[in-house]
């Protein structure tokens, strides 16, 4: 919102004319995380740009901020967005929102591109120096980025082939099997902050791709010798097993269901007493056991492989909240096939007569093995002389020539008596941990570990919900690509925004005000930013040429959102302290 006014003397006494009025929003907020990142200066002391009115960094910096304005990343759109806010104060006095084409930003795409991995490495470093992190829980997922758009094939990059992350078509939990996609892979701690990233082919295996980010994990400028990471189950395959064992990585991982071992030990389990691992807030409970294991691994050496013996620990956990979802789950389930198996049965057995007994039990038996029971078995009696009565009236002078005489089944449902234990294997899980020493990694530390999972949960929910990630109106693999770092950043940037401020009302104590005149004790990022959208700045000029500026439809809430965040000056600093 850019407004020019000039107040005749009758309506503005002091004769002030008003030189213009824009907004301010949120975007102090994030020029004051960016600045204590060092975002422009790390950025462009990797990639400067000395011949253009606009560096790297704050095509970087701005773009940052229309995700966070508007969920806006089409390069074409980032000027006409920005152009209502106070970008000179922002930025600085020359800086204006019409050097933010699509073409400046297009190449500052490939500037990144093969700088962004250690430009966030060094982002990352420096949030950890600055905000004190420490790395107790990391978590490695992935997740698919639909690109909505026609894009260039494999051929047209080959010469980037070793590089380059390719939007393909492959499975995605939307189902778009019409849609390219790319693969993004994230390490984040436990604040739900992303410290290591990768984008990888939309076809590529999860597996392989855990693999990579293992290895590039000493790349994190951190202490890590005491963390844990914790990976779904795609992490459970040997390769990967062996690299974090090779790194003395305390991974957590998830074991598949489809695994031999892993039903023995549930089954085993099942009926021993476990003892109690965590009681949650709510009263739930997780009782576990782990079991050393001895596997014979093939380990790389040189141009060979050597065989070693290594013990790892198998934790198998009963939680008592998932009992309870499990004995719901059944409840439905079994009421459902019940009720259908009950209509089946009267559709089939008032329609089918038989010649001879022969051909009823060929068909009784093959109809039984179609229905896919769970819960119920299914006994047949088959009977001679079955009528079954065609169309029209009966006659009442015995069988008409539509009616139809043999052998019929008839059926009786039989409930599955389930083994009795003494827990519910359903409502067991297993978990994989390449440390098998308890003095140094418990089994409640490894139910900790893993539980931590729902940071990266998280962090994605951001990505495709707050960011808005598709439509992607990017053309060029490479582009994308570095586009999947700034997403990363903002993503750095939310989680930071959220952390300082919870951890503030966790030190101060109190409520931090959210948007509908609400007060909460555990605020977001999104709501916290919202409350400041309409904030302005009018700036008027004075005589002998000096200008003042006041903040307008400023709320007195708003102070402690900036008191949290441990600057009360953020927004005085533009307007020369004035607030309205």
């Amino acid at each position: 919102m850019k407004t020019t006014l000039d107040f005749a003397s009758d309506q503005n006494p002091q004769h002030l004319p008003v030189v213009e009025v824009k907004r301010l929003g949120p975007l102090p907020i994030i020029r004051h995380f960016l600045d204590k990142l060092d975002v422009k200066g790390i950025i462009d002391s990797a990639c400067p740009k000395p011949d253009s009115d606009v560096s790297n960094g704050e095509c970087i910096e701005a773009l940052v901020m229309a995700i966070f304005l508007d969920k806006e990343h089409a390069l074409s759109r980032v000027s006409g967005l920005l152009e209502a806010y106070d970008l000179q104060s922002l930025f600085r006095p020359d800086f204006h929102a019409s050097q933010l084409h699509d073409t400046r930003l297009g190449n500052c795409m490939d500037d990144l591109y093969d700088h962004a991995p250690t430009i966030y490495g060094d982002i990352v470093a420096r949030t950890i120096r600055v905000f004190g992190l420490k790395i107790g829980h990391m978590s490695l997922d992935a997740a698919k980025i639909l690109l909505y758009g026609d894009y260039p094939c494999f051929d047209d990059y080959m010469k980037h082939a070793d590089t380059i992350a390719f939007p393909e078509r492959g499975w995605n939990p939307e189902g778009r099997k019409d849609l390219k996609q790319l693969l993004l892979e994230l390490v984040v701690s436990d604040d739900s902050l992303p410290i290591l990233y990768g984008v990888s082919d939309g076809n590529a295996s999860e597996s392989n791709e855990y693999l990579k980010m293992l290895k590039r994990l000493n790349t994190i400028q951190a202490d890590l010798s005491k963390a844990v990471l914790a990976v779904d189950s795609k992490g459970c395959s040997p390769e990967t097993l062996i690299e974090a064992a090779e790194q003395n990585l305390r991974l957590v991982t998830l074991v598949p269901e489809t695994y031999n071992l892993r039903r023995d030990l549930v089954k085993s389990a099942s009926n021993e007493e476990l003892p109690v691992l965590l009681t949650t807030e709510s009263g739930s409970e997780y009782r576990g056991r782990s079991y050393r294991i001895p596997l014979l691994i093939d380990f790389p050496k040189e141009e060979e492989r050597e065989s070693k013996r290594v013990w790892w620990r198998y934790l198998v956990v009963y939680s008592t909240e998932k009992a309870e979802l499990e004995k719901r789950r059944r409840t439905w389930e079994k009421e459902d096939e019940q009720k259908q198996l009950e209509k089946k049965i009267h559709s089939f057995g008032s329609k089918k007569v038989f010649a001879c007994e022969a051909d009823a039990k060929q068909e009784a038996e093959a109809w039984c093995r179609l229905q896919k029971l769970q819960y119920f078995k299914l006994t047949w009696t088959i009977r001679d002389g079955v009528i079954r009565r065609g169309p029209g009236k009966p006659s009442g002078k015995g069988i008409k020539a539509n009616d139809q005489k043999g052998w019929g089944l008839f059926f009786a449902i039989e409930e599955i008596i389930r083994p009795a234990t003494k827990y519910d294997p359903d409502a067991m899980f297993v978990l994989l941990s390449t440390t098998s020493d308890q003095r140094i990694l418990s089994d409640a530390d490894i139910l900790e570990g893993y539980r931590g999972r729902n940071a990266v949960e998280m962090s994605f929910h951001w990505l495709k919900g707050d960011a808005a990630v598709a439509p992607m109106f990017l053309k060029l693999a490479s582009r994308i690509q570095t586009m999947g770092f700034v997403f990363v950043l903002w993503m750095l940037i939310y989680g930071l925004i959220q952390r300082e401020i919870r951890k503030a009302l966790t030190e101060r104590g109190g409520k931090c005000p959210h948007p509908d005149n609400r007060w909460v004790d555990r605020p977001t990022t999104r709501g916290v930013l919202d409350l400041f959208d309409h904030v302005s700045i009018t700036r008027c000029q004075l005589p002998g040429g000096n200008s003042f500026g006041q903040i307008q439809f400023w709320k007195p809430e708003f102070d402690r959102v900036l008191e949290l965040l441990g600057s009360d000056s953020l927004y005085k600093q533009y307007s020369g302290g004035a607030i309205n």
